[in-house]
């Protein structure tokens, strides 16, 4: 349906198509499918994380405060396989979630196999990582497409302060190096992207980080810090007013808009769209419904015991579905974790 309207809008002037492709019916069919059908689409896009533990303890983090409630592990390239076996729409996928994945020791043959699927991938690392040369060259040749790298600051006192047990000096060095390898072997990929999640500790470094950016050659994202509120299943020590005054930016510029003036819920003045398009997959194989749950029990299913297109649509996946649609259930609702989640807007 999306592809249909697409072409139809494509014949309308450059100005209006802008306008038109905005609209919510053409970045979220998936969503407006489920209205009509009560059920979606398979997804084009994916979560799969390849290894849920982590070399360092970010105190709002949970596998950093080991309050993780998964099995860790590092994913097979066997289970990976059959995870792209079972979706065969997907376009792209996220190889992280709550770990590091360079731990994972078949990291490599997962993104070989991720792109002769033709599949965008995509891997977030804290790259605190001691490396030979080899695996910098294996990770340039990968043809992975996107590497984005947490480096919360320009000096080791900034970043020290939330990347427990990381060092500063060696991400830096290793960001350099990758920049320096990727200009040499003239590879356009992987997108090479510093992530800097802006806090009270880094906020005053912002133009320093953009000179050093621009001098090695990297792409440098600035994102807001979040202090743990958007988790629905775990309970972080201390109070959430405590955590915002511990770590958020004066700048409001660098925060979310429900850290700006009286909080309130939902966070976020929208549907969940990840239970509409993006399923998340833990190293075990268990399916749910969004990337910021912690605890296996709220998993939506199990790839080792169930196929992936009876998962999508099961009941626990219809019923967290039809907290976002205004009109009555269409079929028996079940007890999910969703009911609890605060981060968007529900209409029961």
């Amino acid at each position: 349906m999306k592809k249909l309207l697409l072409k139809v809008i494509n014949l309308f002037p450059p100005g209006l198509i802008k306008v038109i492709k905005k609209l919510p019916l053409i970045n979220d069919g998936s969503y407006y499918y489920f209205k009509l059908k009560n059920r979606v689409p398979m997804p084009k896009s994916a979560i799969i994380d390849v290894m849920n533990i982590c070399n360092l303890n970010c105190p709002i983090c949970p596998t950093g405060t080991n309050t993780l409630k998964q099995k860790q592990k590092p994913m097979s390239l066997k289970d990976f396989k059959n995870i792209l076996d079972q979706i065969p729409t997907l376009q792209q996928v996220s190889l992280y979630n709550w770990g590091e994945p360079f731990l994972n020791p078949e990291i490599f043959k997962i993104i070989k196999y991720a792109k002769s699927r033709g599949i965008f991938t995509i891997i977030h690392s804290n790259l605190s990582l001691e490396k030979n040369d080899e695996f910098f060259e294996k990770l340039i040749d990968s043809g992975i497409d996107r590497l984005s790298v947490s480096l919360d600051g320009v000096s080791r006192e900034s970043y020290s302060k939330y990347r427990k047990n990381g060092n500063f000096d060696l991400v830096l060095n290793n960001l350099k190096k990758l920049a320096r390898l990727k200009t040499e072997k003239g590879a356009k990929n992987p997108n090479l992207v510093w992530q800097l999640v802006v806090n009270k500790y880094n906020e005053g470094e912002l133009k320093e980080a953009k000179k050093i950016a621009k001098k090695i050659k990297v792409q440098l994202n600035f994102t807001e810090f979040g202090a743990g509120d958007s988790v629905p299943d775990l309970k972080f020590k201390g109070s959430l007013k405590e955590r915002m005054q511990k770590w958020l930016p004066k700048n409001n510029d660098y925060k979310y808009n429900h850290y700006q003036g009286k909080y309130s819920f939902p966070l976020y003045n929208t549907h969940c769209w990840m239970l509409f398009n993006q399923p998340t997959i833990t190293p075990d194989a268990k399916v749910y419904p969004c990337c910021f749950l912690t605890n296996q029990k709220n998993a939506f299913g199990d790839l080792k015991k169930q196929e992936f297109k009876t998962i999508w649509n099961n009941q626990k996946y219809t019923s967290a579905r039809q907290l976002f649609i205004k009109s009555k259930p269409k079929t028996k609702q079940v007890p999910t974790i969703c009911q609890k989640c605060n981060n968007y807007k529900k209409y029961r």
